[in-house]
């Protein structure tokens, strides 16, 4: 891969930051990008490789509190992410308890577990926000 092929990734997302790493590692040196939030390169390399395995947009929103995952891949199940405001998918499953255990192997420290409805149980959700 060539740098000029960086012109055509949208900077800061994982594509880019994966197609950096691997020009910079073609040169012999390591990452050097962060990654939603995240600073340590190897660690955000790592992160923005997990983004791309789970076809996951991030989404790190300061004045919200909370995260729209923008896939229909984790209904009815429970997903655990980096933190309520970055929508970065870790693990998922359908046992909590394993997506936990998969999370902290992973290296995040203190993931959020949140469980997905299907469909059908979006239907009988009814959330007042006023």
């Amino acid at each position: 891969m060539k740098k000029t092929s960086l012109q055509e990734l949208q900077k800061g997302s994982a594509e880019y930051v994966i197609a950096h790493a691997e020009i910079r590692r073609a040169r012999g040196k390591g990452p050097s990008m962060s990654f939603c939030g995240v600073l340590n390169p190897k660690k955000a390399l790592f992160f923005a490789m997990l983004s791309k395995k789970f076809e996951t947009e991030i989404k790190v929103e300061k004045d919200k509190p909370l995260v729209i995952l923008k896939t229909d891949r984790f209904d009815g199940e429970h997903v655990a992410m980096l933190s309520f405001r970055n929508s970065l998918v870790v693990a998922h499953g359908g046992n909590p308890e394993k997506v936990l255990k998969k999370a902290v192997k992973r290296g995040v420290k203190r993931p959020v577990i949140v469980y997905i409805p299907t469909p059908e149980e979006k239907l009988d959700i009814q959330i007042d926000f006023s």
